[in-house]
């Protein structure tokens, strides 16, 4: 299993793909989340399940995320939960195979932790859901802290650590009305971005193609999009896009939280493959 740091960066490795399909697993709530059941290896083997369907539905990479630990902090998560993220991804990275990409996203814009999660174990990316700027969120106002991740990047001797950031992020309101060309030239520029995600206003909410082009008419990174792919519209967004990062679709009835099914992966991997 590949523990040594990958040698290219994952900016190569993606741009050499015609459209990066990237799976979510939706960890069930962690140690010190109020829904936790006090069950790590309920969560641990869900975690699993999950990222086996994901495998052998012909996923290009996956992305773990800390999803029902709500109401998120604006800021960090607390040690218990971290902890109890770490134990997870070392058991997720042991079984993924080594060509797959392996993402860490700790909500809600806590990047530092999933930085230090992601050199843990040798992931190839995070996602930064407030890169820059500052929204207005459920979990309060959240400003983006980049200058310190990218600080402890550069510290760490980890910039192969891909930086996936978010502009206008969902589950998030605006202060201004600068538009999205703006932000997100903002995103790579002032926020480092390798990779930029563009998403609907909610999860699973589909995401707008024509804004997907704009941000891509201003930028020089890989736009990704963030929500609300499925079979049934993926075709709209290759050659739009980069590559989509999917949860709800590949989820039990298209429900956000539910069980990866390994039989909506491999359809919808299936589909994507007939249209390159």
């Amino acid at each position: 299993m590949r523990w040594a740091f990958a040698e290219r960066s994952v900016r190569v490795i993606i741009l050499g793909m015609k459209f990066t399909v990237i799976g979510v697993i939706h960890l069930l709530p962690l140690a010190g989340s109020p829904k936790y059941n006090g069950d790590m290896k309920e969560v641990l083997d869900r975690a699993l399940s999950d990222l086996d369907a994901l495998v052998n539905g012909g996923v290009d990479g996956v992305i773990v995320e800390n999803f029902n630990d709500v109401p998120f902090f604006n800021d960090s998560i607390p040690s218990e939960t971290l902890a109890a993220f770490v134990s997870v991804m070392v058991r997720i990275r042991e079984n993924l195979p080594d060509n797959m990409l392996l993402g860490v996203n700790v909500l809600r814009n806590d990047a530092l932790s999933a930085l230090l999660i992601a050199y843990a174990v040798s992931a190839d990316f995070i996602r930064i859901n407030v890169p820059v700027g500052a929204v207005i969120t459920p979990s309060g106002i959240i400003e983006g802290k980049i200058a310190e991740v990218a600080r402890k990047r550069k510290l760490l001797n980890a910039e192969h650590i891909a930086f996936y950031e978010d502009v206008m992020v969902k589950h998030a309101w605006q202060f201004d009305d600068y538009s999205i060309e703006d932000w997100a030239i903002e995103t790579e520029k002032r926020g480092l971005a390798d990779v930029i995600i563009v998403s609907g206003k909610r999860t699973g909410d589909v995401t707008s193609c024509d804004t997907v082009k704009r941000v891509k008419s201003v930028v020089n990174v890989p736009v990704f999009v963030g929500s609300g792919v499925n079979i049934d519209n993926v075709r709209d967004f290759i050659g739009v896009s980069d590559g989509a990062i999917v949860g709800t679709y590949f989820e039990e009835g298209g429900r956000s939280g539910a069980p990866v099914k390994v039989e909506r992966v491999k359809s919808f991997v299936e589909t994507v493959k007939s249209f390159l």
